[in-house]
């Protein structure tokens, strides 16, 4: 039987310049954490190197980026949370590198978007 608890870790960081640097110290953390294969980890890290170029852009001490990762047994979900109107689709559309184009399809195990009325939330998933 597979051991299916899961961790939530929320970070909140808004100074723009950090975005890429703190993601890119909690994800390899947090995928140790998950038991990834290392195939996975570092798709999850292309994953987060596209995505945070998107999340530095708009971030100032008014709306800092909050990005929740929830661990679970071979498995990340990365949520960036609270994004203004179509924030959350400007993150899944400009997250692309030349060599690899879209990362969320090519790389993600899925991605969604949810909106509650007031702000929105892209949640990748990494299995």
């Amino acid at each position: 039987m597979t051991d299916r608890r899961s961790t939530k870790i929320e970070i909140t960081v808004g100074d723009p310049a950090l975005v890429a640097d703190v993601l890119e110290r909690v994800v390899p953390a947090t995928a140790a954490l998950a038991n990834m294969q290392i195939d996975r980890l570092m798709n999850a890290l292309t994953v987060v190197d596209a995505l945070a170029a998107s999340a530095e852009s708009g971030v100032n001490a008014d709306n800092p980026r909050q990005v929740g990762i929830t661990v679970s047994d071979g498995r990340l979900e990365l949520a960036f949370e609270r994004l203004v109107d179509g924030e959350a689709e400007r993150f899944r559309e400009n997250a692309s590198l030349p060599a690899v184009g879209s990362v969320l399809n090519t790389l993600a195990s899925g991605s969604t978007i949810e909106a509650d009325g007031e702000f929105s939330k892209l949640v990748v998933l990494l299995d």
